[in-house]
């Protein structure tokens, strides 16, 4: 039997655990398949399991304490029934992101805090646990802190001293808790300063033989370990600053950072601090409550929940709170609360006074967390997936048993694709509540489509009443409508419809249907997959792609660079050898003469020999979970074609920076419908996974020279001839925004003919509903027109009331000139006046500039003779006086 082995980070947030993992992983050890995003302040990637997150912070709750608190769970804790009902979702969990790899690397700040739990889990899977503790310069990682919190919750800024004490207690719990096991320490300082050294060294003291030679990782890890992203320095000793950093934090930091080469920390010292620290926190400590109340939402976003408790969260808009839709509301909350459902309401989008009463009123009496999520300033374009998009990425960070979104705007979209790709949502049941829809209401208002927006969101709304897993339908009207318009829930989903709403909302919680958190799933690999570069005249640009491509999580793959016939010096240069310099890759090149960019690209996919195909412009730069990612969406939803959103950076030559102002916005595409694609790209960019089979149904990508619009054409015949397309709600690629660009340099007639011939080609129910848009555009144009006539005659009538009177206009306008004349003319002789008598006011300031040299020569004169007759009179006195001795 194979050993397995896990590496735990252990440090506090902010201290370069992302960093140690991320070298760890280059190393060889296996990353968790579902990684949490990376964000602001840590745009490289946390590369920690995006479940992890949430599974702590319940976690912690559970102990009484929170992720920003300064408690410790006791020792005792952890022997506990509440603490016990967490060891399967964390088994769950184990299972889920690392299946069965021999070696894997697991990372969450907060781990350090429940690690007892870890150890027992890992000991019970037969897995060795090897914790690699990592310090930082207290300091530095106290002001990044306070730097990423002033940043991201601004009117809740921290103290110097706060975020020390952070600090102070992650460090004591993560040495606490790994006493007895083979553990070793590291500095942030000595990572950044010779990582070779700390790998060396951290395989010897762990007894692990890395699955990567150094040698053979070092180019990524030196381009990953960028001193450049190190924002944070500090050169004073912590002990220096007085109050709790000399009696607390510096000798906690001095005993840490004197470890390595097998030596271990002075226990005796880290545990009086630890002492008087717990002590001073048990005497601040707020006395208890004799109700229990709601969850504070400002420390954290996590409902109060017991690890058996269902978690129900329920998003929530102003359009749900009125007479005709409330008692739905109301229903729901009763039955989860019956249900002694753990219940957080997020309201969507801005709410007046009046419907945050009403929401109030409605959550009384319940112990419920109100946490708001307004979407309306994300840099996401389009701009009717914003809210949907936001949800998604606020949720995604939280742990539910169940979400239920309002139809209303199709608010659930991005969390259903989400859940179908395998991004996120992996134990979570998604529900929507259907109160008609806007395709419903236009129609019973007998309105026409009359904008690409309005068929945009009724297309997300379908979408994602389509792949919930529960549809709720309060009123029996519209079960029958949409079955009428032809829309299927998908053959597994619950559908309720009318009272028996209680009863979904009860399948969707009961806990015979338990759901595995973290459900295990093939591991990742296998799926061959080429990703084709087109490359002309661009070897600088060439280069920071291929580089992306060394960062990625998932590195099987192999690359083909096509060049299209680059003749450049720089160019040849670069292509002369990049076969060897990038064999990591298992990159080859093919050259052809210059045939455009879509010919490369079709000789790219023709040379490729794997089922799947990744496209990437050599100009755009991938995120280290593209590849990962786009293959396990491709693997769950079976699709045809899997696109991605993209983020655009304004740099013509350089690399992106996420942490600079004016990045973005986030690009993202709802993927249909037909009609909305065949007159804007509604699919994505070519940055995506391709089946092979794709190309053989509907042909390759166009090669006309000098017109661009390959990608768009191509998605667009491969919908309409009845493939599956998937777009991704998040980005996975940055996009280079260049004036020179392909897009930007060819003449937009041309590119919309390209278009235009494939819509020629479609018959006319794949443009459903065409006929409705139309006759709504030309409705919408006679109504313009008709506006437009009105204003004409205003004006024709206010015209003509003017001609009455134009001869007594002009004739005032005559007179009006001719006053004018005799006042410019009389402001000239002003003019002139004013100048003589400043000339004249000039001669008299020099006359009296001369004066008064004069007084003052005159003045001296005097001077001089009154000292010359003292003189004269001192000499007299003299002489008087040697006569009168004579």
């Amino acid at each position: 039997m194979v050993t397995r082995t896990a590496i735990f980070v252990l440090g506090m947030h902010r201290s370069g655990t992302s960093a140690l993992t991320r070298m760890l992983s280059l190393l060889g050890a296996s990353l968790p398949r579902r990684l949490l995003l990376a964000g602001a302040g840590n745009e490289l990637g946390h590369w920690e399991p995006e479940a992890a997150v949430a599974l702590h912070d319940r976690l912690l709750t559970a102990a009484g304490t929170s992720t920003n608190g300064l408690d410790i769970p006791p020792e005792s804790w952890f022997s506990t029934a509440a603490a016990e009902a967490f060891l399967e979702p964390m088994r769950a969990l184990i299972g889920a992101d690392f299946d069965d790899a021999p070696l894997f690397v697991l990372k969450d700040p907060r781990s350090a805090l429940v690690f007892p739990l870890w150890r027992r889990v890992l000991a019970e899977l037969g897995i060795d646990c090897r914790p690699v503790i990592l310090s930082r310069n207290p300091l530095e990682a106290a002001a990044s802190l306070v730097a990423r919190q002033k940043t991201l919750e601004p009117e809740q800024s921290w103290t110097l001293d706060r975020a020390g004490l952070l600090w102070l207690r992650t460090m004591l719990a993560a040495e606490h808790h790994t006493r007895g096991a083979v553990r070793a320490f590291c500095t942030y300082s000595d990572l950044f300063g010779d990582w070779r050294s700390v790998a060396a060294r951290l395989g010897q003291e762990l007894s692990l033989v890395w699955p990567r030679p150094l040698a053979e990782a070092a180019p990524e890890i030196d381009s990953f370990l960028d001193a450049r992203h190190r924002h944070q320095s500090a050169d004073q000793v912590p002990t220096t600053r007085g109050g709790v950093w000399s009696s607390w934090i510096g000798p906690a930091f001095e005993a840490l950072r004197h470890t390595g080469a097998r030596r271990e920390p002075d226990t005796a010292v880290l545990d009086a601090i630890a002492r008087s620290f717990a002590d001073v926190c048990a005497a601040i400590r707020p006395a208890p409550e004799p109700e229990a109340t709601p969850v504070d939402a400002s420390v954290a976003f996590v409902p109060d929940v017991a690890a058996e408790q269902r978690g129900l969260c329920l998003v929530v808009t102003t359009a749900m709170l009125d007479e005709d839709r409330d008692s739905a509301l109301a229903a729901i909350l009763d039955t989860a609360t019956a249900a002694r459902a753990a219940l957080t309401i997020l309201p969507a989008g801005p709410f007046p006074p009046a419907a945050s009463a009403t929401l109030a009123a409605l959550a009384a009496g319940r112990c419920i967390v109100l946490q708001p999520c307004d979407g309306s300033m994300l840099p996401i374009e389009p701009a009717f997936m914003r809210m949907t998009v936001a949800l998604f990425r606020r949720l995604r960070m939280h742990l539910f048993d169940a979400i239920l979104f309002p139809h209303h705007g199709g608010l659930a979209h991005a969390a259903v694709i989400a859940r179908q790709t395998g991004l996120a949502f992996a134990g979570t049941r998604l529900g929507v509540i259907v109160f008609g829809g806007a395709r419903r209401q236009r129609e019973r208002e007998r309105r026409f489509p009359a904008d690409l927006v309005t068929l945009s969101i009724e297309h997300i709304e379908q979408t994602a009443i389509e792949g919930a897993d529960a549809v709720l339908l309060p009123d029996p009207a519209v079960a029958q409508w949409m079955r009428d318009a032809g829309w299927h829930v998908a053959p597994n989903a619950d559908t309720a419809v009318g009272h028996d709403i209680r009863n979904a909302v009860i399948r969707l919680l009961r806990p015979e249907d338990e759901l595995a958190a973290y459900p295990a799933t093939a591991r990742e690999g296998g799926d061959g997959i080429t990703i084709v570069i087109p490359h002309f005249e661009q070897p600088h640009l060439l280069e920071q792609n291929l580089q992306a491509l060394l960062q990625q999580t998932d590195r099987d793959f192999s690359v083909l660079v096509v060049d299209d016939g680059s003749q450049g010096a720089e160019a040849q240069h670069c292509l002369a050898d990049v076969e060897e310099r990038y064999c990591a890759l298992s990159l080859k090149l093919l050259r052809q003469p210059n045939r455009y960019l879509g010919a490369a690209r079709n000789a790219g996919i023709r040379a490729a020999e794997t089922e799947c195909i990744i496209l990437l412009d050599d100009d755009n730069i991938a995120f280290p979970t593209m590849v990962a990612t786009l293959r396990r969406a491709m693997r769950s939803t079976r699709a045809d074609i899997v696109t991605c959103g993209i983020r655009h950076f304004h740099d013509a030559t350089g690399q992106p920076d996420a942490a600079a102002s004016g990045q973005g916005p986030d690009q993202l595409f709802a993927a249909g419908p037909v009609l909305v694609g065949a007159i804007q790209n509604c699919f994505g960019d070519a940055s995506g996974i391709y089946r092979r089979t794709v190309f053989d149904r509907v042909g390759y990508f166009h090669e006309l020279r000098g017109v661009t619009y390959e990608d768009w054409q191509l998605h667009l015949r491969a919908v309409a001839a009845g493939l599956r397309l998937v777009s991704l709600p998040e980005p996975l690629v940055w996009y280079r925004v260049r004036p020179d660009s392909m897009l930007r340099s060819t003449h937009p007639y041309d590119n919309a003919r390209v278009i235009a011939a494939t819509i020629q080609q479609m018959p006319c129910a794949g443009l459903d509903p065409l006929a409705d848009f139309l006759i709504g555009q030309e409705a919408e144009r006679t109504r313009l027109n008709r506006a437009v006539d009105a204003v004409r005659a205003v004006s024709a009538a206010q015209a003509a009331a003017m001609s009455d009177i134009g001869l007594d206009v002009t004739r005032h306008a005559h007179a009006l000139e001719r006053m004018l004349e005799v006042r410019t003319e009389d402001a000239r002789r002003a003019e002139r006046y004013a100048r003589s008598l400043e000339e004249t006011l000039e001669e008299t300031r020099n006359a009296r500039d001369t004066a008064i040299d004069y007084a003052r020569s005159l003045e001296k004169a005097r001077a001089d003779a009154e000292t010359y007759a003292r003189h004269l009179e001192a000499e007299l006195a003299r002489i008087t006086g040697a006569r009168e001795a004579r």
